[in-house]
């Protein structure tokens, strides 16, 4: 850690700087040798605790003060780092790199949130004294440090992704006037709007744009289908967040939710290449030699399977079985890609505004994901309120999806 350390500090945004320059690479490794010691040690617990064999949680004791340490170093050089690289509240709420700033800010709150109760789970109450008796832990008290456990440290993971992918994104005190005032921000994303319910026509679209060119400058007419595709999927997704959540209070025939899932897939093949089968402009078999277009049609396979697949879980047909894990794990993923990928616009102003779009939604996939893992790991006397949880935050995701806008 220490030695992968100093050297991702060399390629930080350290390295650009002409005025503290040796401060920021200091600041940058110790707050890398931070991240390693208490992520790696999350890690590693999280392992351990999965293993059958270990049944108490007395060996987890000293890594939990060693962690405090790590947590308190993270707290102070990552605060130097954002005064160096934002600089000001306006920077921090009106840039790519501000947003993720602040995302990663949540999530280490919920990280030390989940701590905090581990730690008190097994010391009695905060306390930097490892000496002290701690408090006797039964086995379901055990077991739900366990659960804990494993969730910190898939948080913990996202975290450093969604850390790394910052280095893709100038820092906001260089951005200057590529920054999103206050005015923009409540015009385009809060200000209320009907969602795209009707689309151009293919006929419209092939006049308007050079569909078989990927680098053709982007038209009203593209805009007009993107945003129609992802309205639509946000009312499909909004239907299975209201139908999972009544299933939850027993009405039998919503358990039916997850085949939305295949008809949200068949609708997304129709909607996500314009330039291919649907307009004629690129041929069937010549568009599928495009790399990203077999990553879409394998991807969408792959979501009509994952409903299907959720659906025979629903329906009784396999209650037990490894499938259940199938759901959060896809939501957990997604919430990870929409986090951590680099968007590559040279403008700096729509870079932001589609990355506060992605890092709101990933960070509601992954409450989906999370609280639904929680829900199929915890004892039973302790699954209601993750339970409760992810069936309406699915339902936001998708509101999310409805009211989404290209700036």
């Amino acid at each position: 850690s220490v030695f992968l350390a100093c050297t991702g500090a060399l390629a930080s945004h350290a390295m650009g700087r002409m005025d503290g320059q040796a401060s920021l690479l200091l600041g940058s490794a110790l707050h890398q040798v931070a991240v390693g010691v208490w992520v790696g040690g999350l890690a590693c617990a999280a392992l351990i605790a999965l293993h059958p064999g270990n049944t108490g949680m007395a060996w987890l004791r000293p890594f939990s003060t060693v962690a405090l340490a790590a947590v308190a170093g993270i707290a102070v050089t990552g605060l130097a780092l954002t005064l160096a690289y934002v600089g000001s509240a306006g920077a921090a709420i009106g840039t790519s790199y501000g947003a993720m700033v602040l995302t990663k800010v949540v999530l280490f709150a919920v990280l030390l949130a989940m701590g905090a109760l581990n730690h008190r789970a097994l010391h009695g109450r905060l306390t930097l004294a490892p000496w002290r008796a701690p408090r006797a832990a039964d086995d379901g008290g055990s077991l739900l440090v366990r659960r804990r456990l494993e969730v910190e440290a898939g948080l913990a993971v996202v975290t450093i992704l969604l850390a790394a992918s910052i280095g893709s994104a100038p820092p906001a005190a260089d951005v200057g006037n590529q920054r999103a005032t206050g005015s923009e921000i409540r015009a385009i994303v809060f200000t209320p709007k009907w969602p795209r319910l009707s689309s151009p026509t293919l006929a419209e679209l092939a006049a308007a744009s050079d569909l078989s060119d990927p680098n053709a400058p982007r038209t009203a007419e593209i805009t007009a289908w993107s945003e129609f595709g992802h309205n639509v999927a946000g009312l499909f997704v909004v239907a299975m967040g209201l139908l999972a959540t009544l299933e939850r209070f027993g009405v039998r025939w919503a358990r039916h939710w997850p085949l939305l899932i295949t008809v949200l897939a068949g609708f997304v093949a129709f909607s996500v290449d314009p330039e291919g089968w649907q307009t004629g402009t690129v041929g069937f078999w010549e568009h599928l030699l495009s790399p990203e277009v077999v990553q879409h049609r394998i991807l969408l396979i792959l979501t009509a399977l994952f409903g299907f697949a959720e659906w025979r879980v629903r329906n009784g047909h396999h209650p037990d079985s490894r499938w259940n894990y199938v759901f959060p794990l896809v939501a957990i993923w997604s919430g990870i890609l929409l986090l951590a990928h680099a968007h590559e616009l040279s403008d700096g102003k729509s870079a932001f505004f589609m990355e506060l779009s992605h890092l709101a939604m990933g960070l509601v996939s992954l409450l989906v994901g999370w609280s639904r893992w929680l829900e199929l790991r915890l004892p039973s006397a302790a699954r209601g309120l993750p339970g409760r949880i992810w069936a309406p935050a699915l339902a936001v995701f998708g509101l999310l999806l409805v009211l989404y806008r290209e700036g």
